[in-house]
């Protein structure tokens, strides 16, 4: 009986660890989808500084939002740099 009990114990745990091996582990998303998606990004920056989130979408997302903030900062003095040419040309 309890060698019977026992089998059926062995048998439950390599089903439940056969199970859990069985299903892949889900991708990092890539950069792409963090440049197209900048406030996921931000979260999982967020959650990663927190210590909630490791792994390698820590670092992607970290590349995704420095590249939005230099974007925005080149777009700004390109804008700037448009408007002053529009004054000088006014004078």
């Amino acid at each position: 009986m309890a060698d019977r009990r026992a089998r059926r114990v062995i048998f439950a745990l390599a089903a439940s660890i056969g199970a859990w091996a069985c299903n892949p582990m889900p991708a990092a998303r890539s950069l792409e989808f963090f440049t197209a998606n900048p406030a996921e990004a931000r979260i999982v920056v967020e959650q990663c500084a927190k210590g909630v989130a490791t792994g390698p979408e820590c670092a992607t997302a970290a590349v995704a939002v420095e590249r939005q903030k230099a974007n925005a900062t080149f777009d700004n003095a390109i804008k700037t740099s448009t408007r002053k040419k529009q004054i000088n040309r006014n004078w």
